[in-house]
């Protein structure tokens, strides 16, 4: 009788060590999931904030060369467009951004070629103008 009374207790006290342990092993991957997801996050941001430098960089470096006289128009505008597209699009295409001029006026965007060259308001697409309004203030 006394064995099996201790095999009883040793049993609960193992079930019992193993919940604990699972259930400490169950936060400890919800805190380890998290700050990879927060490491995820800052490294993306990392990541897209470089992109604007970089794009920031390559429009300013084609619009001093068009406002200089090194290219007309047509050309700068080409040569920015080139490397937005290759910049912000990513390898598969996917990736998605547009360009809008001072003055609202579309210069690219990835699905909305129909309406390129056109002030935002001509476009029928009420998220998209609410989108321009919020961010763009025009």
């Amino acid at each position: 009788m006394v064995e099996r009374k201790y095999f009883a207790r040793s049993f609960i006290f193992i079930i019992l060590m193993g919940l604990s342990i699972a259930f400490f092993g169950f936060f400890v991957l919800i805190d380890v999931f998290l700050r990879v997801s927060d490491s995820v996050k800052q490294d993306m941001l990392q990541e897209l904030s470089s992109k604007l430098d970089i794009a920031f960089l390559l429009i300013n470096q084609h619009y001093e060369s068009y406002t200089s006289g090194f290219f007309d128009q047509s050309t700068a505008q080409e040569m920015t467009k080139h490397h937005l597209e290759n910049i912000f699009y990513g390898p598969e295409k996917l990736d998605y951004f547009f360009v809008l001029s001072k003055e609202g006026v579309l210069i690219e965007h990835p699905y909305l070629k129909d309406y390129l060259n056109k002030p935002y308001k001509q476009i029928e697409d009420p998220v998209y103008q609410k989108t321009v309004e919020k961010y763009f203030r025009l």
